[in-house]
């Protein structure tokens, strides 16, 4: 435990000296000042939970791709020689949802402070569970289609099962809508935990559906990495 402690600071003070969060900085910056400018407060609260969730997907994407970027290269190795595999995975997943958390929280109190919404108005159940564990399954499933587990072929292909992830219902009204139906079903329930937090939901069929799927997220991503080939470090 007390490596993993020491490998989550680590990982952390690396990351801050290689990028110091700027895009994290601008990311939040930009949906404050641009889509919750106080002067156009007060925001409805369906409007401040969408434009949050979406902040931290991205932020979330953000530090995911550059903390592993940074992290893949020769260097790992003196790392795996104190901890497994798989506990740098976890711990890396671990070190994204921190930072990412820290700009969550940067962002609460703009939004307590200009949107015009009370502290027991924003900070309900629904919101604090469901964009936390939004975060954890962008980090998650990112991982999937990371170097840590594919290598660079596939990452486009983790941003678009985020992206369709995200948008409840995109499936209708287009062909195959039955098949693509059936299809959603493997991709995060990102937006669908949006649209519960809007409505102030927190018993739902969808908080069992998130973290069985965290849960094979997690199993197979440490599968994964644990017999990813390091050939291609470089």
């Amino acid at each position: 435990m007390v490596r993993m402690v020491y490998l989550l600071l680590f990982l952390i003070k690396n990351y801050w000296r290689r990028t110091h969060f700027i895009l994290q900085f601008f990311t939040i910056a930009l949906f404050c000042g641009y889509l919750l400018d106080y002067r156009y407060a007060p925001y409805s609260y369906d409007y401040v939970v969408l434009v949050k969730n979406i902040a931290l997907i991205i932020v979330a994407l953000i530090t995911t791709f550059q903390l592993n970027k940074i992290n893949y290269d020769r260097s790992i190795y003196v790392l795996l020689n104190r901890v497994t595999r798989r506990d740098f995975y976890l711990v890396s997943i671990f070190s994204s949802f921190t930072i990412t958390l820290g700009f969550s929280l940067m962002m609460d109190l703009y939004i307590l402070i200009v949107s015009g919404l009370t502290f027991s108005e924003f900070f309900t159940a629904s919101l604090i569970i469901f964009s936390l564990l939004n975060v954890v399954l962008t980090i998650m499933t990112y991982n999937l289609f990371s170097v840590y587990t594919t290598g660079n072929k596939f990452q486009i292909v983790g941003l678009l099962v985020i992206g369709f992830g995200a948008i409840p219902g995109w499936y209708k009204n287009l062909p195959f809508e039955r098949v693509l139906y059936y299809f959603n079903f493997i991709l995060p329930p990102l937006g669908n935990n949006i649209v519960l937090q809007q409505n102030n939901l927190f018993l739902s069929w969808n908080l069992l559906r998130t973290i069985i799927y965290l849960l094979i997220t997690s199993l197979l991503g440490i599968k994964l990495f644990s017999e990813r080939n390091l050939s291609d470090l470089e």
